[in-house]
């Protein structure tokens, strides 16, 4: 178990990239096998190609030959990019204003499919957002506040579920008030999300469409979180906790790790 944490500690956290093959022609899901990466990941390799966000722009390298690494296309996407997430051929890419979709053309190269404004009062309302996707259904962490008129505050902080299975459009189907989510992971009928100095949060998604609160490890100021079998790993500022998960999912602290 050591050696298993130790290893996706090194090849996911701290790694930029989540290493993703093809298979039989097709592209094969980047949360099973391979490197594991956390929410705010923002390159990912898929087969010979490398996509990487900056913080406007989307580029595609082909990487067939590692010493020679080709640019083959950039595109704008938007504005403060927070992070990009594949599965099954699809690029979910989270902003601070937006969810924009994109799939994996047959020469490797994204095709915009939509872009889904998370507000619409204003420019000055941020949300910092990951999104993640399990190919029907995307989750987005909006988390942000400022002052409005008056001296008022106003704050976001919501997990979002969408349905994605028409790319085109994106239907808002669920909003859950949260306290101020972060990084978040999706593991079988489970939904992880970080909300630093509250603690780690886990939703049931049973019904993809309608996550359900189930319990929150209060011990865990995480902003970020990896899950991979039976293990938890969630980052924070300085230390990384590991969890074991237990069955009838009981969740149990194996370690905290100062970084």
């Amino acid at each position: 178990m050591k050696n298993l944490f130790f290893g996706l500690l090194a090849v996911g956290i701290y790694s930029l990239t989540s290493c993703t093959d093809f298979s039989s022609g097709e592209f094969s899901d980047n949360s099973s096998g391979g490197a594991q990466s956390g929410s705010y990941t923002s390159m990912v390799t898929i087969g010979s190609k490398l996509y990487t966000v900056s913080k406007e722009d989307l580029s595609t390298v082909d990487i067939s030959d590692p010493a020679k690494p080709k640019l083959i296309d950039r595109q704008h996407v938007g504005f403060m990019i927070e992070n990009l997430y594949h599965t099954s051929g699809i690029l979910f890419i989270g902003s601070q204003s937006a969810m924009h979709i994109y799939a994996i053309n047959s020469k490797g190269v994204p095709e915009k499919k939509s872009s889904t404004p998370y507000i619409n009062f204003g420019t000055d309302v941020l949300p910092c957002d990951p999104v993640i996707s399990d190919g029907s259904f995307a989750y987005a962490t909006l988390s942000s506040s400022f002052d409005a008129a008056c001296g008022r505050s106003v704050f976001i902080n919501e997990l979002r579920t969408y349905n994605v299975k028409d790319l085109s459009n994106p239907i808002l189907v669920t909003t859950n008030q949260m306290q101020n989510p972060k990084g978040l992971a999706l593991s079988n009928d489970k939904l992880y999300i970080c909300e630093p100095n509250f603690g780690l949060s886990i939703f049931n998604v049973n019904d993809r469409s309608l996550p359900q609160p189930e319990q929150t490890i209060h011990d865990c100021n995480c902003f970020d979180v990896i899950v991979k079998d039976q293990l938890i790993l969630a980052v924070g500022k300085n230390e990384i906790f590991q969890f074991a998960i237990g069955p009838n999912h009981v969740i149990t602290k194996l370690q905290t790790i100062k970084i």
